[in-house]
């Protein structure tokens, strides 16, 4: 079926303040973001505080001055400088800056260094001022406190001077010292609600729950787990635990481990947040529904004895903290996901907070199993030691005899585009039998040189050329959602993918990948023994010679069956929320699985690797991972020593407390 959609712009802001936008340089279309963001009275909003243009990330502070100085006609730059409108505006952007990096809380000595940097004269006040009017909440920290406490009493036992005044940082008698210690954390209300709410929920759960009887749990469909008698046995454990507590973490298993536990719960709700999670689970069989649409629909799970959220990992806080205040009490959660891959972006690491608690204070640690994965080729011995912080030797990973991983090195942008576009068109479809659909390119960026942009326009040339008719597309253009992209009246959120079906300069016809549609893909011949190494050889001679998109499977409605596949329409301007599939970012390949994975790292990402990062490109790859490599040192480093991007969150001291 086909859906049309329409749009309605919102007025832009007008007079005045349109002008000077205008005139500092604000990029088209922004006046009217502001309208959109701000209401009918923006205008009047922002002649009585134009710093109120800090709360979109795209302006910077200095640009807010100007802006402030012109409408507010201020005498001086100090004038606009010493306005508490201003330092108050500057705090929340601030913590909301920080927030982008996923930190939901900020030292507040940072913070009162970080207002003296931009100008502030009295950043202390500032500070206490922002608190006073409720730009910002103030918490001791309780984990820097503990940490200081310690080397305190080393100290002590060491007789030397004991450093006591972390002790004092939680002493609100005195609100200098308070605003000015790195023991005290500020935080924006939304952050700090969201994790009070979820630290809530969590202990709630974990009190209401009682052990599900026999006749919850259907044992034939743990007995019918494929995969032999040690995978039974690690399904049986988690679903022993599952039925035990009212909440369950659980890390390591495949990544069909989520679907084997929901199977075993009569009327389990299973769901995943991620639409390339919510694919690779389809693609198996499994009835899963899209995390981010089920805390809209309280029927799916008000009355499910079990819950099992597959890609726990990246479910945000928002979502992860309105789904768990949802949550009838005596309902049974698991949370089945990897905290050493890629996080959710955004603030807060729900589930690698929930992991990290483990406090006789609170209880103990949060229920939870472990699941160690042991090495069968060199594909999972690369995995298990990159998980570690650690690379294999190359004897392991290049023996010649196996096709599982194969690393192809390039100098520069130009030969990572020619590398690249050559694995996934002919090297691997012709040497190993993955076809098209089968074999997907993940790249760390999106934009810049050998970004995922600019793979695709390489890719679209030799697979599917054409003019680009409507916002730079084709019919036959495997296509992904941007996020953030505006499409949410058809359902559809960042990272959903499909193919275009027709487009014209009018607009274009996409039919849409799972949850949505069509027929399981193929995986591709298996090989072994002499096909294996016969395989490989090909493929050896295939990268020689260079030296010189997934079809989709229904998510299954828990009621009505398979899904009809879907069309959609979209006129010109809605179009530009798509852009090409052939190679995804990394953070639309996480939760997804393919036979086939090329993980391109270009020079120009070196330096937003980490471990996590490298796992994320490594981990969707079932049966064969190459591996672009253009980061030259910087890829080990990133995996010995930079484990993750750091954060500084309060889920974990709000369950606590």
């Amino acid at each position: 079926m086909s859906e049309q959609g329409g749009t309605r712009e919102e007025p832009a802001v007008g007079g005045e303040v349109a002008q000077w936008l205008a005139e500092l340089g604000a990029p088209p279309g922004f006046a009217r973001t502001l309208r959109a963001e701000l209401g009918a009275q923006a205008e009047e909003l922002l002649a009585e505080n134009p710093w109120l243009v800090l709360e979109f990330p795209q302006v910077r502070p200095d640009s807010a001055d100007l802006l402030a100085r012109r409408l507010l006609r201020l005498g001086g730059k100090e004038e606009a400088l010493a306005d508490p409108r201003r330092s108050r505006a500057l705090v929340s952007w601030l913590l909301a800056r920080a927030a982008r990096r996923g930190d939901t809380a900020a030292a507040a000595d940072a913070v009162t260094q970080e207002l003296k940097a931009l100008g502030v004269p009295d950043p202390v006040g500032a500070v206490a001022d922002a608190v006073e009017n409720g730009a910002a909440l103030v918490f001791a920290d309780r984990a820097a406190i503990q940490a200081a406490q310690d080397r305190a009493a080393r100290a002590a036992d060491e007789d030397e001077d004991a450093d006591f005044e972390a002790l004092d940082a939680g002493d609100d008698d005195d609100p200098v010292a308070m605003l000015t210690s790195p023991y005290t954390l500020l935080a924006l209300d939304q952050w700090a609600f969201l994790e009070q709410s979820a630290a809530e929920a969590v202990q709630r759960l974990l009190a209401t729950a009682t052990p599900l009887d026999g006749e919850a749990v259907t044992v034939a469909a743990v007995e019918a787990v494929p995969g032999g008698q040690a995978t039974i046995e690690r399904v049986r454990r988690v679903v022993e635990a599952v039925a035990e507590q009212g909440l369950t973490l659980v890390t390591g298993g495949s990544a069909l481990l989520p679907g084997q536990v929901a199977a075993a719960f009569p009327g389990a709700v299973l769901a995943s947040p991620s639409p390339a999670g919510l694919r690779a689970l389809a693609a198996e069989g499994f009835a899963a529904l899209d995390l981010r649409a089920l805390a809209e629909q309280a029927q799916f799970y008000a009355e499910a004895p079990v819950i099992v959220l597959a890609d726990a990992q990246l479910i945000p806080l928002e979502l992860g903290a309105n789904l768990l205040e949802l949550l009838p009490d005596g309902a049974h959660l698991a949370l089945c996901g990897d905290p050493a891959t890629l996080p959710a972006a955004g603030a807060g690491r729900l589930l690698r907070d929930l992991l990290e608690i483990d406090d006789p204070e609170f209880g103990g640690a949060v229920p939870r199993v472990e699941l160690k994965t042991r090495p069968s080729g060199p594909l999972t011995a690369l995995v298990e030691a990159v998980r570690y912080g650690g690379l294999p030797p190359m004897e392991i990973l290049g023996d010649g005899q196996s096709t599982e991983v194969k690393i192809i090195p390039v100098r520069d942008p130009a030969e990572t585009r020619l590398r690249t576009t050559q694995l996934v068109t002919d090297s691997i479809p012709r040497a190993l039998g993955f076809q098209g659909a089968d074999v997907q390119a993940v790249a760390v960026r999106e934009q810049g040189p050998a970004g995922a942009d600019d793979l695709n326009a390489a890719l679209k040339e030799r697979l599917n050329p054409g003019p680009g008719v409507c916002a730079g597309l084709d019919a036959g253009d495997r296509v992904v959602v941007r996020e953030g992209a505006g499409l949410a009246e058809f359902g559809l959120r960042g990272g959903e993918t499909g193919t275009v079906t027709a487009a014209d300069a009018q607009g274009l016809t996409v039919r849409l990948d799972p949850p949505h549609g069509a027929a399981p893909r193929g995986r591709g011949p298996k090989q072994d023994g002499a096909e294996s190494v016969e395989a490989a050889e090909t493929l050896e001679s295939v990268e020689a010679e260079a030296a010189e998109a997934v079809a989709p499977i229904p998510v299954l409605d828990l009621e009505d069956g398979p899904a009809e596949p879907r069309e959609i329409t979209l006129d010109a301007v809605q179009a530009r929320g798509l852009r090409h599939a052939w190679v995804l970012t990394l953070r639309e390949a996480q939760g997804g699985h393919w036979p086939a994975v090329v993980a391109v790292f270009d020079g120009g990402s070196a330096a937003a690797l980490t471990r996590a990062a490298v796992l994320g490109a490594f981990v969707p790859a079932d049966s064969h991972l190459s591996i672009v490599h253009g980061a030259g040192r910087a890829l080990a480093e990133a995996v010995e020593q930079r484990p993750h991007s750091p954060c500084r969150t309060r889920l974990a001291q709000a369950v606590y407390s």
